[in-house]
C-alpha cells in the first residue's frame, strides 16, 4: 500500500508546485510583464492590482509605475550646483516626480528598449 501512497504524494507536490508557479501577482503601483522566450514576445501586460496565470516555461518582469520622486538636497550631498550671473557658485535643492504613463505600448517600449537585465532571455530579440 505505501508503495502506491509515496509516489502519489509526491506527484501531487510536484503538480502543485508547478500550478503555484503559474499564478503571478502584481501589487498596486506594479506592472508585470509576461514574456515568452520559445516565441520570443511579450505575451501581456498586467496593471496591478491583479493576478493572471502563465505557462511554466514563460516568466516574467515587474515594473514599477506610481510616482516616484528624485532628491538632489545640499543636506544628503546631491544637490546641483550652478553657477549665477555674476560667477558665483549657488547649490539648489531639486525634487523630480516622474511616473511611467500606464498603457500597454508604454511598457512594452521600456521592457524591449530598456531592459534591467540584458542577459535574462538570449532568445527574446530585444533583450540581446
Amino acid at each position: 500500500m505505501w508503495k502506491y501512497i509515496i509516489p502519489a504524494i509526491i506527484i501531487i507536490g510536484i503538480v502543485i508546485g508547478i500550478v503555484a508557479n503559474c499564478i503571478v501577482t502584481a501589487d498596486v503601483g506594479e506592472t508585470v510583464v509576461v514574456i515568452d522566450p520559445f516565441a520570443g514576445k511579450i505575451v501581456s501586460v498586467i496593471f496591478g492590482p491583479a493576478f493572471t496565470v502563465k505557462a511554466p516555461w514563460q516568466y516574467t518582469k515587474e515594473l514599477y509605475v506610481a510616482v516616484k520622486t528624485l532628491n538632489f538636497f545640499a543636506r544628503e550631498g546631491t544637490s546641483i550646483d550652478v553657477l549665477s550671473k555674476d560667477g558665483a557658485t549657488i547649490s539648489v535643492d531639486v525634487t523630480i516626480r516622474y511616473e511611467v504613463k500606464k498603457t500597454p505600448e508604454a511598457v512594452k517600449y521600456l521592457i524591449t528598449k530598456y531592459p534591467v537585465n540584458p542577459t535574462a532571455c538570449p532568445r527574446f530579440p530585444a533583450f540581446q
